[in-house]
C-alpha cells in the first residue's frame, strides 16, 4: 500500500481557485503526456495495481495498491500521472458535463442538502476562500467558469513535490524505494510557495434550516454545533468515548436505542465528532434518517436523549462495553493495511508516531464513568445546535 500527498499553495494565491484545483484532481486519472485514459488502465491492469488520484484547492494525493514485483513500475507511473497530465479537451468537457447532471441531481437530494449544509455551517468564510464550500446551485455556476486553459496553468503553477508525505506499507525494500523516489521527486518544486491555511473553530449559525425535496421518501436530520478544542485537549478522550456511546460505533448505542428499537421513527441514526490535529477545533453531529412525517419526533427524540444524558449520564455497563468496542476496532483497523497507510501518512504530516495513538487510547481507557459523565455535561447543550433538515415538506408534520 502506497499514499502520496502533497500540499500546495497559500491562502493569497489559491483565492478562487478552489473550482479550478478541483477540476485538475477529477482529470489526473483520465490521461497523461504517454496514456490516454484507457491506455492508462490497461496498464495499471498489466502491472496489476490498483491506483487512485485525487486534487483539491490544498493538495494532491495519489495511492497505489499492488505486489512487490510491481511497486517501482507503479510509483513511476503514479509520478508520472501526477507530473504530465494531458487535460484533454474532451475529457474535460466531458467532466463538466457529468459533473453538472451529479450536481443538480443533488438539489432534490436530502441527504446531500442537508450535509451540505453541514459543511458550510462549519466553514464561514467568503466565496473567494479555498476552504468555501459553495451550495450546490453556486457550484453549477462555478462549474462554467472553468476553462480548460485554466487546468493546465494551474498544474504549472501549483504542482510539484516541494511539501508532502509518502508511506509505504507491505513486502518491500527500502533501500531500493527510497533512492527511486528521490530520483522521481527531488526536482520536482512547485513555482507558488506552500503555507498551510489556519481553520480556526467558528461558531455555527443555530438559525434552523429545511430543504424541501418534493416527492422523496426519505427525510434526514441533522443536529450540529462547534468545539473550541482539538484532538490534543485533554478532555479529547473522553469526548471520542462519549461520541461512541451516543451514536458513533454500535447499534445499541443511546440513539439507536431510542430511536430505531423503541421508537421505531429511524432507518439509520448515529453520531460523529471530527476532531482538529492542528487547530483548537471540532465539529460534532447527530443524524437521522427518517420518514418526513417523523421529523418532528425525531427532533424531540433526539433531545430527550441528550437531556438524559446530562441528567443521568452513562452508566458503568455501557462504559464498560464501548471501551472494549473501541478497542477491537482500534485493533481490527491497524491490522488492515489500507486503514493503516492512512493513518501512517497522517502521522507524517503532523509530525506524529503511533506512540501518540498509543497514549491516546490509553487515556481513554482509563476514564472514570464521573470523568466521562462529567465531560458530557460540560459540552452537550441541545440549544448550541443547529438544526439542518431535508424531506418532502407536504409529508412534514
Amino acid at each position: 500500500e502506497v499514499r502520496l500527498s502533497f500540499s500546495i499553495g497559500d491562502e493569497k494565491s489559491l483565492q478562487n481557485k478552489r473550482d479550478i484545483a478541483a477540476t485538475v484532481g477529477a482529470l489526473l486519472s483520465r490521461g497523461s503526456a504517454g496514456y490516454t485514459r484507457e491506455q492508462l488502465q490497461d496498464k495499471l491492469d498489466e502491472l496489476k495495481i490498483a491506483a487512485g488520484f485525487s486534487g483539491s484547492a490544498t493538495g494532491f494525493n495519489a495511492s497505489i495498491s499492488g505486489k512487490r514485483d510491481s511497486l517501482v513500475q507503479a510509483l513511476e507511473l503514479a509520478v508520472h500521472v501526477l507530473k504530465e497530465p494531458s487535460f484533454e479537451l474532451k475529457e474535460f468537457q466531458q467532466y463538466q458535463a457529468t459533473q453538472k447532471v451529479d450536481l443538480e441531481e443533488n438539489l432534490q437530494n436530502p441527504q446531500a442538502l442537508v450535509f451540505r449544509e453541514y459543511s458550510r455551517r462549519h466553514r464561514n468564510y467568503e466565496p473567494a476562500h479555498p476552504y468555501y464550500i459553495p451550495t450546490y446551485a453556486e457550484s453549477i455556476e462555478n462549474l462554467a467558469v472553468v476553462k480548460h486553459a485554466d487546468l493546465k496553468t494551474f498544474h504549472q503553477q501549483f504542482y510539484g513535490a516541494s511539501h508532502g508525505e509518502i508511506s509505504i506499507i507491505g513486502d518491500f525494500d527500502p533501500a531500493e524505494v527510497k533512492p527511486i523516489l528521490e530520483k522521481l521527486l527531488a526536482d520536482w518544486k512547485a513555482p507558488q510557495r506552500y503555507q498551510r491555511i489556519d481553520r480556526p473553530v467558528v461558531e455555527v449559525d443555530t438559525k434552523p434550516i429545511h430543504f424541501d425535496t418534493a416527492d422523496k421518501e426519505n427525510a434526514v436530520y441533522v443536529a450540529t454545533y462547534s468545539l473550541p478544542l482539538s484532538d490534543k485537549h485533554p478532555d479529547s478522550p473522553a469526548l471520542a468515548l462519549g461520541n461512541y456511546l451516543l451514536g458513533g460505533g454500535f447499534l445499541n448505542s443511546r440513539l439507536a436505542t431510542r430511536l430505531r428499537q423503541q421508537d421505531g421513527l429511524s432507518y439509520g441514526t448515529g453520531s460523529f465528532l471530527r476532531q482538529s490535529s492542528m487547530d483548537e477545533r471540532s465539529a460534532f453531529a447527530i443524524y437521522a434518517i427518517s420518514a418526513p412525517q417523523n421529523l418532528s419526533k425525531v427532533k424531540q427524540a433526539v433531545k430527550e436523549v441528550i437531556e438524559s444524558i446530562i441528567k443521568e449520564g452513562f452508566t458503568q455497563q455501557e462504559i464498560d462495553q464501548a471501551k472494549a468496542g473501541l478497542k477491537q476496532a482500534s485493533k481490527v483497523s491497524r491490522a488492515q493495511d489500507a486503514e493503516l497507510i492512512g493513518t501512517l501518512n497522517n502521522n507524517a504530516y503532523l509530525g506524529r508516531t503511533m506512540q501518540w495513538s498509543k497514549q491516546f487510547e490509553q487515556r481513554l481507557q482509563g476514564l472514570s464513568q464521573q470523568e466521562l459523565n462529567k465531560t458530557m455535561v460540560k459540552y452537550l447543550d441541545f440549544g448550541q445546535f443547529a438544526i439542518i433538515t431535508g424531506g418532502d415538506q407536504t409529508k412534514v408534520k
